[in-house]
């Protein structure tokens, strides 16, 4: 099932053009999908929480990865690709000038940064 949503997740970052954007990575039972932020090296991660916005919205708890456990069942990954595939059409939209206007929160901020 991991690969099977690797599969989709690709799919779905190749079809949106999000390629310099987003990859999709980790061995299947624990999907990895790390986002290029618009700003580099900044404090907070618009990109990334316009796509936790996104998948939220559509049911779908993402945190940078998805674990997949002997629970799941065909029609939750279907549900989690579908929602990662509309999820990506809105950050395709707003990247890179346009994300933080769509962000109805504060973005999350770096966890691991430099002490000053």
């Amino acid at each position: 099932m991991g690969e099977r949503l690797q599969a989709g997740v690709r799919q779905h970052i190749a079809r949106t053009g999000l390629e310099d954007w987003l990859a999709c990575g980790g061995a299947p039972p624990w999907t990895l999908i790390t986002v290029r932020e618009p700003v580099p090296g900044g404090t907070t991660l618009p990109a990334k929480s316009l796509l936790q916005q996104e998948m939220l919205r559509r049911g779908v708890l993402y945190n940078g990865s998805n674990f997949i456990t002997y629970a799941h069942q065909d029609g939750d990954i279907d549900e989690a690709i579908a929602a990662y595939g509309a999820a990506f059409e809105r950050l395709a939209e707003a990247l890179p000038d346009d994300v933080d206007s769509q962000l109805e929160g504060p973005p999350v901020s770096q966890v691991f940064r430099a002490v000053q």
